[in-house]
């Protein structure tokens, strides 16, 4: 966060662009005479007003969803700025394409261009389009193994800088694609231990998501053909078999984590899809089945799991003071 307020009280010294519209955004604050303070409390309202809007949309318990939310990753979300605002946007673009019926790739792809302009680290998410198609759990496990190769690959070569810098002059994005420098300058907590819990950390979430899946297709089995105006809103079974598939799709990035224990906030930025599943599928047990065989064991399980991945968050980026501090918005 001290970069942040040391970029936006020097805004005049030359940093090199981080992302379009965000440093458009910054110069206008800066231009109306705002405060740090109250420039990151504009950007925190902007940031949890349209993620506060996708769960609205989205479900009908979303104060479950919100509780889930300011557990984790609520402080990480308003400490990084940047990726705050580009995780919201992703989220609500996300959500717009799950629920289009014609699932939109052209939206989607404007919706993500939209979200890079804050952080560019937001461009990941265009391969999940790839879900669009119906892949065998071995090609996507094949796929997997290849970016892990390619991975690896690219930590010995740094193919990717040595090629990118002959024609990309911004700095910021040729520090994401300069491994090797990034791997050296992050080796002190970005070692095994770290790398195994945040490894832990998604196949955990992934493995919750998983459970609620297939106890939400029992309950459509045991709904029968019902319209969605009974239930308020859910899902049918090819659109849930879709955020199955993109949700599945998440477990490319877990190569990345060898690199970094910071590339976790690709995960953190698309986990309020494991709450908002996970609302729904509460909201649905509710209408399907009576009262004395309704469990609430997926939710506390998801409550530990959001206790436990803020706990990796925390011990992974440097400590959880470190965490309060730079998300305090009266200790300044």
């Amino acid at each position: 966060m001290r970069n942040y307020e040391y970029a936006y009280n020097n805004i005049d010294v030359p940093i090199g662009i981080r992302a379009p519209l965000f440093d458009f955004f910054t110069a206008l604050c800066k231009d109306l005479n705002l405060s740090f303070l109250e420039y990151k409390a504009i950007i925190a309202f902007t940031s949890l007003s349209l993620v506060s809007f996708t769960i609205r949309k989205n479900v009908c318990f979303y104060t479950l969803v919100l509780a889930l939310y300011m557990i984790y990753p609520f402080m990480g979300i308003v400490t990084q700025i940047r990726n705050g605002l580009a995780a919201a946007i992703v989220i609500y673009t996300i959500f717009n394409f799950i629920n289009d019926p014609n699932h939109s790739s052209i939206k989607y792809i404007i919706g993500i261009f939209i979200a890079c302009m804050f952080h560019y680290s937001a461009i990941i998410y265009i391969f999940f389009l790839l879900s669009k198609r119906n892949f065998s759990n071995k090609k996507l496990f094949a796929f997997i193994l290849f970016f892990l190769g390619f991975i690896l690959i690219s930590t010995n070569t740094n193919i990717l800088f040595n090629v990118f810098s002959s024609f990309i002059s911004n700095q910021t994005v040729l520090s994401y694609l300069d491994i090797n420098s990034s791997m050296e300058s992050r080796a002190l907590y970005n070692s095994l231990p770290t790398q195994i819990l945040t490894i832990s950390g998604h196949l955990l979430g992934f493995s919750i998501f998983y459970l609620i899946y297939l106890s939400y297709k029992n309950l459509l089995n045991r709904a029968g053909n019902i319209p969605s105006t009974n239930y308020y809103f859910y899902y049918d079974d090819k659109t849930l078999s879709l955020l199955f598939r993109f949700f599945t799709f998440s477990l490319c990035l877990i190569p990345l984590y060898l690199l970094s224990p910071t590339y976790f906030r690709l995960f953190k930025n698309i986990l309020l899809i494991l709450y908002i599943f996970l609302s729904q599928y509460s909201f649905l047990e509710r209408a399907v089945l009576s009262k004395h065989t309704q469990s609430n064991a997926l939710i506390f399980i998801t409550v530990i799991y959001a206790i436990l991945v803020f706990s990796i968050s925390a011990y992974t980026v440097g400590g959880a003071i470190d965490t309060l501090n730079s998300f305090s918005f009266s200790f300044e």
